[in-house]
């Protein structure tokens, strides 16, 4: 599969990925700038007003240390998610984005939840299992790859810490979870339903009750 990612993907992929980092380098430059905490821009869970934090949340940080945490792992995953899945990309990006914050804003602490680690979380979610699940050698590879680098990173699941979205973090990676399985699926009906020019196919003869015969054959398997 590696094979297929030429020079142009890379880059591709790395700029948008880049960008998004940048995105968020920028707007909480901007915070600093004015001396202000755009807080309220995060999701406040069960709240009307709450509900824009959905969509401006991951560009919001507390600190330059929060921030410079998520920035590796969001280069690292946004990068990985165009150059692996290229035509699926944004999205996945937007759904994980957006139904992670609406779950959050659904089950979440009434309390003002910001940052890009519910995103991360998503995108680990969905890459790995996706990967997991292909059966492709360097898919399988790069899962694991991804769960050495980030298994410790799971026990910010737990509610160990009440200034962590640990909420957050658990709606995001369901969310990615989800779509990599929804995904999976889809592809195998793809694969079912992907029948070659020369299958013969019989239908009943409904006067003789006689039983469907067919002959299947998936193009994956011609040569």
């Amino acid at each position: 599969m590696f094979k297929e990612f030429n020079d142009r993907r890379f880059k591709q992929s790395m700029i948008i990925s880049l960008i998004f980092v940048v995105l968020l380098w920028l707007m909480h430059g901007i915070q600093g700038i004015y001396h202000e905490h755009w807080f309220f821009l995060g999701v406040l869970p069960r709240h009307a007003h709450g509900l824009t934090g959905i969509f401006t949340m991951p560009l919001v940080h507390a600190s330059w240390e929060h921030l410079l945490t998520n920035s590796f792992s969001a280069f690292l995953l946004v990068w990985a998610l165009f150059l692996f899945h290229w035509q699926r990309a944004f999205f996945v990006l937007i759904f994980i984005w957006i139904v992670g914050g609406f779950w959050l804003w659904t089950f979440g602490r009434e309390l003002h939840h910001v940052g890009a680690s519910g995103v991360i979380f998503g995108l680990f979610g969905f890459l790995f299992l996706h990967g997991v699940l292909s059966k492709k050698k360097e898919m399988m590879a790069f899962s694991l790859f991804l769960w050495f680098l980030y298994a410790g990173s799971l026990w910010g699941l737990l509610p160990s810490n009440s200034h962590i979205s640990w909420e957050g973090h658990i709606t995001g990676l369901l969310a990615g979870i989800s779509l990599a399985i929804y995904y999976k699926v889809l592809d195998i009906k793809k694969k079912t339903n992907d029948w070659s020019p020369n299958d013969e196919f019989v239908w009943p003869d409904t006067t003789t009750n006689a039983k469907i015969v067919y002959s299947y054959r998936n193009k994956e398997n011609e040569t």
